[in-house]
């Protein structure tokens, strides 16, 4: 199996984006919507595994009073390595895809103990990707996963998913040694686009359709503050097509 370090990358260029006139509504109202839930009683694997849910949304979001329009949504999953339950015991419980996501990475074959007694399920890394998490700009083993892409077409070609990408790593991926995401392996033309998103947000390949991001690097945080500013260049556009209809009215 190859690390990212092994592997050549390919430089992608930056997407070609729509026009911002062509934004369905004003885009400086546009805001992300990040949940999840715990539940107090009953469990199971939840000290394990969290799932979040981040909503696109077109329209202010005020003293948690929602307005406006959902547009997009994303999927994540963190997976605690100081949890009740093995990382990959909670994983496969909760869904086959997530099973498959950390599959090649957390092991999951017995390991045999001191006392001759097996354990079934470890939170230990495999040797390959933890040559890769040792270069990690934080020591620790939890793992954020993202799952699902999601936004409509009349608001899509804008960039949106790789700011909310972005901006939802940086609240959800805090302590995380890495994000993971499946790049599909499906030939439609939804999972094409997927793995673009996923390129042109900073994913590279780990193995197979397993992509991965270290959201510690100045590059995460540089491509954050790179998509902030390509939206606030959209919103000034905008703006000043506004104001140039207002003045032709004026005339």
């Amino acid at each position: 199996m190859t690390t990212p370090e092994d592997q050549t990358m390919t430089t992608l260029t930056a997407p070609e984006l729509r026009p911002a006139k062509d934004f369905p509504s004003d885009p400086a109202d546009l805001a992300i919507l990040v949940t999840g839930a715990q539940p107090l009683f009953a469990r199971d694997c939840a000290d394990t595994i969290e799932r979040w849910d981040v909503q696109i949304r077109s329209g202010y979001i005020e003293e948690l009073e929602l307005d406006g329009d959902e547009i997009g949504n994303l999927t994540f999953y963190r997976l605690r390595h100081d949890g009740d339950n093995p990382m990959y015991t909670a994983a496969a419980d909760e869904s086959e895809l997530l099973e498959h996501a950390v599959r090649d990475v957390v092991i999951h074959e017995p390991v045999k103990l001191a006392t001759g007694r097996y354990l079934r399920y470890t939170n230990q890394f495999q040797g390959t990707f933890a040559t890769f998490v040792s270069g990690i700009s934080i020591n620790c083993q939890d793992l954020l996963i993202l799952t699902y892409i999601d936004i409509e077409k009349r608001w899509d070609g804008f960039g949106l998913e790789e700011l909310a990408i972005a901006e939802a790593v940086r609240k959800l991926g805090s302590g995380c040694c890495a994000v993971l995401a499946i790049g599909a392996s499906d030939d439609d033309e939804h999972a094409e686009k997927n793995r673009r998103t996923l390129s042109h947000s900073g994913f590279r390949t780990y193995h197979g359709d397993i992509l991965v991001l270290d959201p510690r690097t100045s590059d995460a945080q540089g491509r954050l503050l790179t998509q902030r500013a390509r939206l606030d260049r959209m919103v000034e556009q905008w703006n000043a097509r506004d104001r140039d209809e207002e003045c032709s009215d004026c005339g």
